[in-house]
């Protein structure tokens, strides 16, 4: 246990989440509480209370903002992506996404549109065909299989070991998870 779980009553922690809450002035979000530096941790919440959103309704702050991405529909989705792009004077590229910890989380969208690009391409916003047509299916693959000498591989491994080909997110991007990228490698435990 941590020492602030010891030193803090539940109405302590709860008052200092309503203090943090007050200063933010927006519904709380733990990365902004992190952002902001904020004691005790978003741990020690996590840890007392079961989760960071059951202390956000214990203390009854507002987290309306707030969804976990399976929570949100293809239509709200789409919408989000429609926003961002024109808060980015017409641009949104996976990294700017990821960069701006927007909400749904990438790998959500990933999940219920197959492919970042099909998420873009269903919210009209033309893809980076750059980035699409750097590596072909093939090579991705034969990078994956290569950088472990055919050996099934971990994300961090292949970080470490690939400085010259494709990154994680394109790994990630061409086959839609990280599990179905090894998978069309051969690479299964």
């Amino acid at each position: 246990m941590s020492k602030f779980s010891i030193k803090y009553t539940d109405a302590e922690l709860l008052d200092h989440l309503k203090h943090s809450a007050s200063v933010v002035g927006d519904p709380l979000s733990i990365e902004k509480y992190r952002e902001l530096g904020f004691e005790p941790s978003d741990k020690t919440y996590s840890n007392r209370f079961g989760s960071w959103i059951k202390a956000l309704e214990l203390a009854g702050i507002s987290n309306t903002n707030y969804k976990f991405g399976s929570r949100y529909t293809k239509e709200e989705s789409i919408n989000l992506l429609s926003l961002y792009f024109e808060e980015n004077g017409g641009v949104l590229t996976y990294d700017i996404y990821k960069q701006k910890r927007y909400k749904p989380a990438h790998s959500s969208l990933r999940k219920k549109f197959g492919s970042w690009n099909n998420a873009l391409s269903a919210a009209g916003i033309s893809i980076n065909c750059s980035v699409a047509e750097k590596y072909t299916d093939e090579q991705v693959i034969g990078f994956l299989q290569k950088v472990n000498g055919g050996e099934y591989i971990t994300v961090k491994q292949f970080t470490k070991r690939c400085k010259d080909g494709p990154s994680v997110d394109t790994v990630i991007g061409k086959f839609g998870s990280w599990k179905n990228a090894i998978q069309a490698a051969g690479l299964v435990k």
